[in-house]
């Protein structure tokens, strides 16, 4: 059996509903040889009766390969596809790590909806450009909700710079939310070792 045969049962297998949660991991193992059929089936689906679960699949299994020729493909799920899938994208792109998917990610992380807003500030983490900085502060000074704000502050540990630490001390003092003060509190010290 060939990597495109294999892959191919396999997602036809999850898109059927198949027993296991963890194909990604077994495509992943594929390796590289299985990117060109995982990238395929991430628009166009095998035959099964729920394609949107072997599109996930594929997504996700590029994610776990890092696959830098995946970033356009995906960029273009996040764009256009359906909320799931975007949400699985944007996880991906974190993974992969790739700064091209930046100007998107801090577009989402702005987003509306709350499911792709926490995908997309912890794939600016994950990706951890310092342009994110910016972005990532203002979710944590003005945001209202608590989930949003220490998703935030996790990202800046990575992303943040030494610029962030007086906002971040100002935020403190100001934050209502225990669990966000602790993390603020985390990435304070993590940023001042990094300034030494």
């Amino acid at each position: 059996m060939d990597v495109l045969h294999t892959v191919e049962t396999i997602l036809q297998a999850a898109g059927n509903g198949g027993a296991g949660r963890f194909e990604f991991k077994i495509l992943s193992l594929l390796g590289d040889p299985a990117i060109p059929a995982l990238l395929r089936y991430t628009t166009e689906p095998p035959p099964c009766k729920m394609p949107e679960n072997a599109q996930a699949v594929a997504i996700r299994a590029l994610g776990e390969l890092c696959s830098r020729d995946a970033v356009e493909p995906l960029l273009r799920v996040i764009r256009a596809g359906s909320p799931r899938l975007r949400h699985e994208a944007i996880d991906a792109l974190g993974k992969i790590g790739d700064p091209a998917a930046l100007p998107d990610l801090l577009e989402l992380a702005q987003s509306n909806d709350f499911y792709v807003q926490m995908a997309a500030i912890d794939a600016l983490g994950n990706i951890g450009d310092v342009r994110a900085e910016p972005v990532l502060l203002k979710l944590l000074t003005e945001h209202p909700k608590d989930n949003i704000r220490y998703a935030a502050a996790e990202a800046l540990i990575k992303v943040g710079t030494s610029a962030a630490i007086p906002v971040l001390e100002g935020r403190l003092q100001a934050e209502p939310s225990r669990s966000v003060q602790g993390r603020i509190g985390w990435a304070l010290r993590i940023l001042r070792q990094k300034a030494r």
